[in-house]
């Protein structure tokens, strides 16, 4: 595991780790974080949490203090992927996952990466050769994830641009499942390659020359507008709406409220994933967090408190847009 750790996580020193926790025995189970200096206490950690038979995950960036918001996010080391597994998702089986990924890989001559099966699914992680600062990353990891979508490779648009977002750790055990299902390394050892900003940057077809904005620019979903930055700074701050007045206003179609809102309440039962995990991302940054994100989601088709607590936990320092949630659902 450390090993491991040490190619995907950046240098010590730059800032502190974050592992994140849940107990999926508790009645109403919510994720906790440990911040560590080092990467063998980043090991020591998720080995505690493993003992106690909790779901455990680890951010791949550093910070410069103990929150994961993403104003806080330093460094990186690694670029990831993660293909969502299940009846509900783009692929059924790990097997229709690990196929789509090799196609992938084969059709557009891209880098080999580390393969780890996170028990009920697979991630994939090009780990640099140097430390990269998160305003340099951020856009080249934008690209890349308009680069996995544009050829249909379904990734989970949550994780691969935001540094901030947390992955299950391998060699511990996914309790989604009964028995729980062990996550491991794929990739033999002596096969783990590491890359330079270069050439991941050349993969996706990108000049290694080009400015970090004319990288950006070959998103389709480019960085943030400045309203969109001061939309989620304001979110940030110390200042939280209740639930339950945008829901009421939403519900009875007040200017106060949101249409889109409406539209995933009204259609809960049958509202598809994308669209539950943006109305996630405003029940997470509200007052009632703990049942505001249950609250949205009892009614949502195979729903569970652990799965709504890990996708609610994701959106964190990130509630969804307007303009998010119309690209999703036009019309509304």
């Amino acid at each position: 595991m450390k090993n491991f750790y040490s190619k995907v996580l950046p240098t010590e020193g730059l800032g502190v780790y974050c592992i994140s926790a849940l107990n999926p025995k508790e009645e109403n189970p919510s994720m906790y974080n440990t911040y560590v200096k080092t990467i063998d206490k980043v090991v020591e950690t998720i080995e505690e949490h493993k003992k106690d038979k909790e779901h455990v995950f680890t951010a791949l960036g550093v910070f410069n203090a103990h929150s994961r918001k993403g104003k806080h996010l330093t460094h990186m080391r690694s670029f990831f992927i993660d293909l969502d597994v299940g009846e509900k998702k783009k692929y059924k089986t790990k097997e229709e996952a690990h196929v789509a990924l090799r196609e992938f890989l084969t059709k557009h001559n891209f880098l080999e990466p580390i393969w780890v099966d996170s028990g009920n699914g697979l991630h994939a992680y090009w780990a640099l050769d140097g430390d990269v600062v998160a305003d340099e990353w951020r856009p080249i990891a934008s690209a890349f994830k308009d680069f996995c979508q544009r050829n249909e490779l379904h990734i989970d648009p949550a994780i691969t641009a935001d540094g901030s977002r947390i992955m299950r750790c391998p060699y511990t055990e996914n309790h989604k499942s009964d028995p729980p299902n062990p996550t491991f390394v794929i990739t033999d050892e002596s096969e783990w390659q590491t890359y330079s900003l270069d050439e991941f940057k050349k993969s996706l077809s990108v000049d290694g020359e080009l400015s970090l904005a004319e990288i950006a620019s070959k998103a389709e979903h480019n960085f943030l507008t400045e309203e969109q930055k001061e939309y989620i700074e304001f979110k940030n701050s110390n200042y939280q709406y209740k639930f339950t007045d945008i829901l009421k206003n939403s519900l009875q179609g007040n200017e106060d409220g949101c249409a889109q809102i409406k539209h995933c309440i009204d259609n809960r039962k049958h509202l598809e994933e994308p669209m539950w995990w943006r109305l996630l991302s405003i029940a997470q940054h509200c007052e009632e967090r703990d049942t505001a994100i249950h609250l949205v989601s009892k009614d949502y088709k195979g729903y569970s408190e652990e799965e709504t607590e890990l996708k609610a936990s994701q959106t964190q320092g990130m509630p969804h847009t307007c303009d998010r949630f119309d690209k999703e659902n036009t019309g509304i």
